[in-house]
């Protein structure tokens, strides 16, 4: 960078030059005045020229365009010498975020390990971010794999990215249903109504012509009703057609809609995988959290044949499986943070 400065010696030459110009005539008045008879006898003879105005006042435009040249030239090398410090230093914030970056991910990891490691039960653990768009018919939501950790002979199919498309009145309405019943179970009706629409949706589409958006709908039919159930055993069971839940069910399971409903819920929430194979009957569950002010998923998998036969049992371990992930993975930020 010192090498785009300009050379001290350079300017001082030409300042230099143009003070003598000017100065000159002065300092031999001076001289002459007060100075030594002999040496004005020895120069008298150049006082006797007679000079032209003009003579006089080249020393003295000369030093005006010197001195603007000089400082043009200072300001044009500050001013390169400004943008490379700049630049080189938008490299090193760079350079420094991708080490916070880096370090935080490797703290992750070794939490997510350990974590995992301390319960038998527990087969993998994941985190997830977030986030969703408003479009004009629907709500696009975007969901990112961030890090994860899985035990050995394992299997797990986890996801790197994916996009999920609501219908915006589906959205809206089954939102709608659910915070109202949260902030007052007595308040039942919102809900009630949201069920027994989705019911009688999906009761009026043929077989053959359910959608994405129909599987959708059932989807978030059946979580408001466990929601409802939960809080009113009692609820009268809803009921489909083999043939048209096995549909539903398989759209559901194509587009990997079971974190979209932790998200949608956005409250703890398990699912199982019902598909065949070595997953089969695998036991699943999310909770969103806030992580550095953006919104995340924790996904933990479980093995079915070690926990509670009892249900309330089961979700009394999960619940205290996810707060400990979640106080794990909050250390983990404060320890990046601390760095």
């Amino acid at each position: 960078m010192l090498n785009r400065v300009p050379s001290g010696l350079k300017i001082l030459t030409w300042v230099l030059v143009a003070l003598i110009l000017t100065v000159h005539p002065i300092v031999m008045d001076l001289w002459m005045e007060h100075g030594s008879d002999k040496a004005y006898a020895a120069i008298e003879w150049i006082y006797d020229l007679k000079l032209p105005l003009i003579s006089l006042l080249i020393p003295v435009i000369f030093f005006v365009f010197a001195t603007v040249f000089i400082y043009r030239k200072m300001e044009q090398d500050r001013t390169k010498y400004e943008e490379v410090v700049n630049e080189q230093g938008q490299i090193l914030i760079q350079k420094y975020h991708e080490l916070r970056e880096y370090q935080f991910k490797q703290i992750l990891s070794i939490a997510l390990e350990s974590f995992c490691k301390k319960h038998t039960e527990i087969t993998a653990a994941q985190i997830y971010s977030y986030s969703k768009t408003s479009r004009s018919k629907s709500i696009t939501v975007k969901v990112n794999y961030i890090d994860g950790f899985v035990k050995d002979h394992t299997t797990l199919n986890g996801m790197i990215q994916q996009y999920y498309e609501i219908d915006k009145k589906l959205y809206k309405n089954y939102h709608k249903s659910i915070r109202s019943f949260l902030a007052n179970q007595q308040n039942f009706i919102p809900i009630l109504d949201f069920i027994i629409e989705s019911k009688s949706h999906l009761d009026s589409i043929q077989v053959n012509d359910l959608t994405y958006k129909d599987s959708l709908i059932y989807s978030f039919m059946t979580d408001a009703y466990d929601l409802l159930l939960k809080y009113f055993p009692n609820t009268q069971m809803i009921y489909f057609e083999t043939e048209k839940k096995e549909r539903l069910e398989e759209l559901n399971k194509k587009q990997r809609t079971g974190i979209l409903r932790g998200i949608e819920l956005e409250l703890f929430y398990t699912f199982k995988y019902e598909g065949t194979g070595e997953k089969k009957g695998r036991q699943y569950i999310t909770r969103p959290v806030t992580f550095q002010n953006d919104p995340h998923m924790l996904l933990i998998t479980i093995d079915p044949d070690l926990l509670p036969e009892s249900q309330e049992l089961q979700n009394a371990q999960f619940e205290g499986l996810m707060d400990e992930f979640e106080n794990i993975l909050s250390e983990a930020i404060r320890t990046n943070t601390s760095l």
